[in-house]
């Protein structure tokens, strides 16, 4: 498994986490029909005129596609006012075609906020998608968007966060949209039944481990447990006086004149360990293959 790996396995145990901790109140989900490319990332509305004025307003009138902003408004606001602080925590998308699904995920707001806004921003037609998605020039950006909510609620102190960058790549249908959560505190304060924030219970992933050596859970034979390292003095048949010890978790080897103990399966050994004679990724495979080698059936490995 590869650094990327790792970090995506990491992002999906937090992911999980949130979903834990975060009370899932209610999915919502809709489908449309698009006509051309412009239309299928229209998740609201779209502007036939692709014109607009300085407040980003489309000139000539918008074309109500999928509706999806309004849809969840209308949802969010009925969960406030039934005691709840609404949160979006996720956007699912699907396309297929002409025909785009999606799907929001609302949970209890585990900071006590109510975010009963949702919208989204995006571009399409595989022209410069990713930069026209958040370009200030057709009023893509957060500040404009912070402007537009402001002048329509009245709501100069909201907190806007996003909730899915989502990019469909579909050759000259390609398009990126932007999903965003924010609250309205003036109009929309915390619901006070829910105003204690969730905590969540932390987690702590495994070490990445370049090379692992598959660990034992059980001390290895000998009775040793680290850090009792001088109970187990193995020595390579080279001559080599350096001791070594596994305790399931930690491959140890300790320097006969200087005491010092290196930890061969550490992440990050090179920085961790700058002066060891070990100093190349090949020098520490073949030390730990060798250890193996030597020592596999003795220290439990």
């Amino acid at each position: 498994m590869n650094l990327n790996e790792n970090i995506n396995r990491i992002k999906q145990m937090m992911g999980l986490l949130n979903e834990q901790t975060e009370k899932v109140i209610e999915v919502v989900k809709g489908t449309y029909t698009a006509k051309g490319c412009d239309e299928l990332h229209a998740f609201e509305s779209t502007c036939p005129s692709k014109q607009f004025d300085k407040n980003g307003v489309c000139i000539g009138g918008t074309k109500l596609v999928g509706e999806m902003h309004t849809k969840m408004l209308e949802k969010l606001n009925a969960l406030y006012e039934n005691g709840h602080n609404p949160k979006v925590s996720n956007v699912g998308v699907t396309v297929n075609g002409n025909t785009v699904s999606w799907e929001c995920t609302i949970v209890e707001s585990a900071d006590g906020k109510a975010w009963v806004g949702f919208t989204s921003r995006g571009a399409g037609c595989n022209n410069d998608i990713v930069a026209r998605a958040t370009s200030s020039t057709v009023g893509n950006d957060l500040n404009s968007l912070r402007g537009r909510i402001n002048a329509k609620y009245g709501e100069p102190n909201i907190e806007i966060e996003e909730a899915k960058d989502y990019t469909y790549d579909g050759g000259g249908d390609s398009f990126r949209q932007i999903f965003y959560r924010y609250t309205k505190p003036k109009n929309y304060p915390p619901n006070k039944s829910n105003i204690n924030p969730i905590t969540p219970n932390p987690i702590t992933p495994n070490p990445i481990t370049p090379n692992p050596i598959t660990p034992n859970p059980q001390p290895a034979p000998g009775g040793f447990k680290y850090p009792d390292i001088e109970k187990a003095p193995f020595k390579p048949t080279n001559g080599d006086p350096w001791q070594y010890a596994y305790d399931g978790t930690k491959l140890l080897v300790k320097s006969p004149t200087t005491g010092n103990i290196f930890n061969l399966l550490d992440s990050n050994y090179f920085k961790a360990y700058p002066n060891s004679k070990l100093d190349t990724p090949e020098k520490l495979d073949k030390a730990k293959n060798e250890i193996k080698r030597l020592y596999g059936k003795e220290l439990g490995l």
